[in-house]
């Protein structure tokens, strides 16, 4: 006799079982794409990061130097000097009528200046703009910022600019290949006072010299002042890192003396015959103050001394009543 009830039941459990296996290998297909999707993902994090990593890491900076006005600059302290000494010479000018001989497309997005009021609303405005006393430009209706975001890819666009207004501005290039490849920088700036007291010596100008090792950048050589700490002193400084020599008066901590040589700055820069660079606040120090000419160093060490030295005696004669 046939057992419907027995097969019935076989049936049930052979699609119970066949379901069980479905089961099964959805959910080993399931892990399977659960790996595969966290080996695309730790795959793609691992490029995003590489790319953003790729992106912020930070480019040589590249740190061409400019001559304008006897005086050398980086990119955008040129662009401050060049506006002030704009300003300067057209003390009747007015703030839209900076920005129009300044066109905002010089620079970028934010402009080459920019009012003071309106740059300020800005929460890294002291990052973006010159914003000292001193960089301030002050004009009839109001005050303005000049932009301090300047690079390879816009400055030549300010130069060509400031070159149809009638300035004449020079890239810097230094020679490296003046520089010994076996001399270290310590070495190097020992043989520069090497060959400066050996010309100082043959010209038979008899005033005293003391050297004193700077920072790890550079080294000073106080000039009639017998004090390697003096606070004010004619000083002639080789700067390694920079590739320039800095002919100056330093003064420390007596704003008062500065004021008043500024006060005489027509009458010293006409008695030097050139223009000099005022400083007010050095960078390591805001009571520093500074009277300098600057020389890029694009000759031999000999060259250089024998380039700088008239300069040297230049400021010893003219500034020897005030230090």
């Amino acid at each position: 006799m046939y057992n419907i009830g027995r097969v019935v039941e076989m049936e049930y459990q052979e699609l119970i079982l066949d379901m069980l296996n479905r089961i099964v290998k959805l959910e080993k297909e399931d892990e399977n794409l659960r790996k595969e999707k966290s080996i695309c993902y730790k795959e793609s994090e691992s490029t995003v990061t590489h790319e953003v990593m790729t992106e912020e890491r930070p480019q040589q900076r590249d740190k061409t130097r400019y001559m304008f006005n006897g005086n050398i600059y980086l990119k955008n302290k040129l662009v401050l000097a060049v506006v002030k000494d704009y300003v300067l010479k057209n003390q009747a000018i007015t703030c839209s009528e900076l920005k129009t001989v300044f066109d905002k497309s010089l620079q970028g997005s934010i402009g080459v200046v920019e009012y003071e009021i309106i740059a300020k609303q800005r929460k890294d405005y002291q990052v973006r703009f010159f914003c000292k006393e001193d960089e301030i430009l002050r004009l009839l209706d109001g005050n303005m910022l000049v932009c301090s975001q300047w690079g390879i890819l816009n400055i030549s666009n300010f130069i060509k600019r400031a070159e149809q207004l009638g300035y004449k501005i020079e890239l810097i290039e230094t020679n490296k290949n003046l520089r010994s490849k076996n001399m270290s920088a310590q070495l190097e700036r020992d043989y520069f006072w090497k060959m400066f007291d050996e010309y100082v010596n043959q010209q038979g100008n008899e005033f005293f010299i003391s050297h004193k090792k700077g920072c790890v950048n550079q080294a000073a050589g106080n000039i009639n002042n017998t004090s390697p700490m003096a606070m004010e002193t004619i000083c002639c400084e080789y700067k390694y890192r920079e590739q320039i020599i800095v002919v100056q008066i330093y003064i420390n901590k007596n704003e008062k003396l500065f004021e008043y040589i500024y006060s005489q700055k027509d009458q010293i820069e006409k008695g030097l015959g050139y223009k000099v660079e005022w400083v007010k606040g050095g960078e390591r120090s805001s009571s520093v103050r500074r009277v300098q000419k600057q020389f890029p160093i694009n000759k031999s060490i000999k060259e250089m001394v024998v380039e700088i030295y008239p300069y040297i005696l230049d400021f010893i004669r003219v500034f020897e009543n005030f230090i």
